[in-house]
């Protein structure tokens, strides 16, 4: 049991170690030349990198990681529970892991539901859209910044 534990631990650290971290150190007018250049090159530039963006990805790989480990512990108590033949000790632990499984990946979705909600929520009162631009009004040209309307340049 200790070894299956030290490998799936040494699996997933092997995952997070190769995983790619964005750099969010550049922006405003080093940009601008890389714009220019994409452009004329016909490739197309990301999103921007706001807080809801990048908070929302790191709790979503988060919480994805969370889920594909109560995941895999569901199979393994239900290996556990078929394999336990009929001894009362391995069907007792097999059903508590189970449970514990089970109550795990609840939890994790609720989690998921609530980041999810929140952070939407956030993103619209500091006026962002889902693709990290000011909501303005194309009537007016107001945007919404951070609560109280401003004239958009």
């Amino acid at each position: 049991m200790k070894k299956i534990l030290n490998a799936f631990f040494l699996i997933i650290i092997g995952l997070f170690s190769f995983s790619a971290v964005p750099a969010l150190a550049q922006g405003g007018v080093a940009l601008e030349g890389l714009d220019k250049t994409a452009g004329v090159a016909e490739y197309t530039t990301g999103e921007s990198a706001n807080l809801t963006n990048v908070v929302g990805g790191l709790i979503g790989s988060l919480l994805g990681v969370l889920g594909i480990v109560f995941v895999i512990l569901l199979i393994y108590g239900g290996i556990r529970y078929m394999t336990a033949s009929g001894d009362e000790t391995h069907v007792k632990e097999a059903k508590s892991l189970l449970i514990a499984a089970t109550v795990g990946l609840i939890i994790t979705i609720s989690a998921y539901a609530i980041a999810s909600f929140t952070l939407s929520r956030l993103s619209i009162g500091l006026g962002i859209d889902n693709q990290g631009k000011l909501i303005c009004d194309p009537e007016t040209g107001v945007c919404v910044q951070g609560g109280p309307a401003v004239p958009s340049d």
